[in-house]
């Protein structure tokens, strides 16, 4: 192969196919004898190929899950764990597998559309902001996902009873292990689960589920549990609604293209960008020292893996995804020290892993649900914006008023007598 032009190579392949020239790159040649400088670099090119690359994708799925799996202490040679960690392990390797994706490429090349939100409005009043996402929230969460999950050991917050020796999480609760026991063990106990025997902890037999009707399970999330869950919807409401009034998109910077896209069925793209497809979570965490420690770790707990899934395969190549946080306790702004605000801290997601919890272990269920474990790109941390802090509402009765449009005045009467007075 005779070279014509040696100082300009727009991309030089050899015959052999083996090596590529990078671009731009001045050639030397005499007749058939190509020399290259040794300073440039010269690579192979790549031959994977799409499911090449999902196997590489499943067997990092199993590592994940394997992990996790530790963590939960399901790790018995008897038949019941056993057949639990095959039909996790085969699970989660299905949601990334080239069968399960093959209709989600079939529009990688678009990227996901978001154009049917063009004419979407979000309201901009913030009282009507909380009442539409609470309308959303009931609208995508399906009947057979309204469950009720029950902890026979009543310490709930605990999380995983085990940890690794290199969860960094945990390294300065560490022991040296007692005489006895071996220093090469992988896997210890977390110092809240001391005490329980390792029978008691197991998750295949210490969570009990109850499928409950709809409005039971929305009563119960808005009226009984705790009231942090109310804070972090109104957060994202609020930080939804100011963000499409008056932000541009942080990835692409244009303006009026940000439109919400929230509510419990919605993970991964609360809000998003129609113009650039960028799309944004949104979460809320108790105070800035508490997002400070998620940076310092970088393994943040997560929505649905299985959502994240659909998503990540039907995306384009540049679709980027970001995170942002809101602490839910106000701090002052930047600029002046005055101002109370709520900064969203915004960086890109790198990579997102699957975990079990809790609603993992429900034997009911037809498929296992994964929650997920995000990474991100902590070079490109920013604050979006700084959210000012609301107007007070009320959340109760911005709940009642959504709760009686769906289910109806007597269900709520019937519940709310049910909870004063006691079930029958």
């Amino acid at each position: 192969m005779r070279i014509k032009n040696y100082r300009d190579c727009a991309l030089l392949a050899f015959s052999s196919n083996k090596y590529i020239v990078l671009k731009n790159a001045p050639i030397w040649a005499t007749g058939n004898n190509h020399r290259v400088p040794s300073a440039l670099m010269m690579v192979r090119p790549s031959r994977k190929t799409h499911e090449q690359n999902q196997s590489r994708e499943g067997k990092r799925v199993r590592q994940d899950l394997s992990h996790s799996l530790k963590e939960w202490g399901v790790t018995g040679q008897h038949e019941e764990h056993g057949k639990f960690r095959d039909r996790t392990l085969n699970e989660g390797v299905l949601l990334v597998s080239a069968e399960n994706t093959k209709d989600s490429r079939k529009v990688q090349r678009g990227g996901l559309s978001f154009e049917h939100l063009e004419s979407d409005i979000f309201p901009d009043n913030i009282q009507e902001a909380f009442e539409y996402a609470l309308r959303a929230d009931v609208t995508n969460v399906a009947p057979e996902k309204c469950v009720v999950i029950s902890d026979r050991l009543n310490v709930e917050g605990f999380g995983e009873p085990f940890f690794s020796r290199k969860d960094k999480r945990i390294s300065a609760r560490r022991r040296r292990p007692k005489s006895g026991k071996k220093k090469n063990e992988s896997y210890l106990m977390k110092h809240d689960y001391k005490g329980f025997h390792r029978r008691e902890i197991d998750p295949l037999r210490r969570y009990s589920f109850e499928q409950i009707p709809k409005s039971d399970y929305f009563y119960q999330r808005w009226f009984i549990d705790e009231r942090e869950n109310d804070l972090g919807t109104f957060l994202e409401a609020w930080g939804a609604c100011h963000a499409i009034q008056k932000e541009p998109c942080f990835n692409c910077g244009c303006t009026d293209s940000l439109r919400w896209n929230g509510g419990s069925g919605s993970s991964w793209q609360d809000i998003v960008c129609i113009k650039c497809g960028a799309m944004y979570e949104v979460k809320t965490k108790a105070s800035m020292d508490k997002i400070r420690s998620e940076y310092y770790f970088n393994n943040l707990s997560s929505g649905s893996f299985n959502n994240y899934c659909k998503i990540a395969e039907s995306r384009r190549r540049d679709q980027k995804m970001f995170l942002v946080l809101f602490p839910r306790e106000h701090t002052l702004d930047k600029v002046s020290g005055l101002k109370r605000v709520h900064p969203g801290l915004i960086t890109e997601i790198a990579n997102v892993k699957p975990k079990l919890f809790e609603g993992s272990f429900n034997p009911s269920a037809e498929t296992i649900r994964f929650k997920s474990r995000t990474q991100m790109k902590l070079h490109t941390r920013d604050t979006w914006f700084e959210l000012p802090v609301a107007t007070e509402i009320n959340m109760d009765d911005a709940k009642k008023k959504v709760f009686i449009e769906f289910f109806g005045k007597e269900m709520f009467d019937h519940l709310s007598q049910d909870l004063f007075y006691g079930t029958p």
